[in-house]
């Protein structure tokens, strides 16, 4: 979900909003551009775990979406380019979903801040929980509940490590192929799922799902619900009531908080 805004001393820098990613992030050649100037160092976690990076602080800024004049940002050398290639910039879900209820709607291209959200009665809700700064949501594949991230940064409907699933739940292909992921490389194959996948109160088909090789891991880049699967919902996500909603009709209503629509 990319956008374009002002960073720095660079009027047009190429924004992606990444629900799978942890600390925003930039690459060195934004950094030159925004003449961003150094602050230190910090210790990855999530998908930047297992290395020190450099922190910045950004002047400047200013987005619809994120309003972060002064916003300290670590700078990856070449983990965001690996992810989506002509990215000079990544706001991972920890930067808006403090602010309040957040309608991410992947199929119209757009995260809008909610004034506030009442649910109607016939919602069913899940459980939402942060970790590393990600929103993870029970998802339920037949009676067995799984813990998946809300990844829009990844085209999957769903990825998932193969041991984490009861035996007979998936029918995997021969096929094994490997996939860039936050500058790692993650080998999976094609599967199908053969029990149904419910997300609140829907019962979903998710097609073809990529099973992640390996053991289970509790990382974002091996278990998550991707942009294939979340353009079917609006999904509402509210971290002070710990809760998700997997919405097919929501109502779009007036905000007054709009925080971008990407064209």
């Amino acid at each position: 979900m990319p956008f374009s805004c002002k960073v720095g001393a660079d009027p047009a820098m190429r924004v992606v909003v990444d629900t799978g990613w942890t600390r925003p992030a930039m690459t060195p050649q934004a950094r030159q551009r925004a003449q961003a100037r150094s602050v230190g160092t910090v210790r990855g976690v999530g998908l930047m775990s297992g290395s020190d990076y450099e922190l910045v602080r950004v002047e400047g800024m200013k987005s619809a979406i994120w309003i972060a004049d002064g916003a300290v940002v670590a700078v990856v050398d070449d983990g965001i380019r690996r992810v989506v290639p002509d990215a000079d910039m990544i706001i991972g879900a920890e930067a808006f979903l403090a602010c309040g209820p957040v309608r991410v709607s992947v199929g119209r291209r757009e995260i809008v801040l909610l004034p506030e959200w009442t649910p109607s009665g016939s919602d069913a809700s899940v459980p939402l929980r942060l970790r590393s700064g990600v929103p993870w949501v029970s998802v339920y594949f037949g009676t067995q509940a799984v813990d998946l991230a809300i990844d829009t940064g990844s085209d999957a409907t769903i990825a998932i490590p193969g041991d984490a699933l009861a035996t007979g739940s998936l029918s995997v292909e021969d096929r094994s192929m490997s996939a860039m992921t936050a500058g790692q490389s993650v080998r999976w194959s094609r599967g199908r799922l053969t029990v149904p996948v419910v997300l609140g109160d829907s019962v979903v088909d998710p097609g073809v799902v990529q099973v992640v090789e390996g053991p289970t891991t509790e990382c974002s880049a091996t278990q998550h619900i991707g942009r294939g699967l979340l353009r079917k919902f609006d999904v509402i996500l509210d971290v002070s009531k710990g809760r998700a909603w997997f919405v097919r009709h929501s109502p779009v209503g007036s905000s007054r908080h709009r925080m971008e629509r990407y064209q």
